[in-house]
């Protein structure tokens, strides 16, 4: 019951937040982030962890990408930045449903997707189990594993980026094996995003 009662607590802060419309994200216990950068090789989204620690930062390619990374670095005060950095050829490029599709770690649908997946890969780090990359040709994003201490409900506000709505930021409560808790980030590619950003980014 008191694990709910948190949970109806966020539930209604995201409420006044998303109803506000005010470029306001929810906040996440424990985490500050996620951010969305848009540069030029790379839309990078970054998220600081606070009191995890890992004993070696990481770099690595994301499996079944060929230019997009990820990495995990000590950031000096007992946590970790854990950055993703997606190649702009592989989130608009014409082949991104090349990889298998993906639900939420565990098979529960994506919110907000209405086939319930995205193609994708999920894989595990020390620390993080089942981290998701999705990369569709609507939307991209990442599924950040993390122990939400609620069972079964899961919250979707909306995600800016400034002023601007640019995809939604959903807490995920425990599945029914007592698993699979975290955040979910998607971000929304229309046609209209798409093509400014091939004409910005794809040279």
């Amino acid at each position: 019951m008191k694990r709910n009662r948190v949970f109806m607590i966020l539930a209604s802060l995201a409420m006044l937040v998303g109803c506000k419309g005010d470029g306001t994200n929810i906040s996440i216990p424990g985490v500050k982030g996620p951010y969305l950068t848009l540069e030029q090789n790379f839309a990078k989204i970054d998220a600081e962890f606070e009191n995890i620690s890992i004993d070696n930062d990481l770099n690595m390619p994301l499996p079944e990408f060929e230019d997009s990374y990820l990495s995990l670095k000590d950031n000096g005060n007992g946590g970790i930045n854990f950055q993703v950095g997606l190649n702009w050829q592989e989130i608009l490029g014409d082949d991104v449903d090349v990889r298998d599709p993906q639900t939420l770690p565990g098979g529960r649908a994506l919110p907000g997707i209405p086939t319930g997946t995205l193609p994708g890969v999920s894989f595990t780090l020390t620390k993080f189990h089942d981290v998701t990359i999705y990369a569709g040709k609507n939307f991209f994003g990442v599924f950040y594993p993390m122990n939400l201490d609620v069972d079964g409900s899961i919250l979707t506000t909306r995600y800016y980026l400034g002023k601007k709505a640019v995809g939604t930021l959903s807490l995920v409560g425990k599945d029914s094996s007592g698993e699979n808790s975290g955040f979910l980030l998607l971000l929304a590619i229309d046609k209209k995003t798409k093509r400014y950003l091939k004409r910005k980014y794809l040279k």
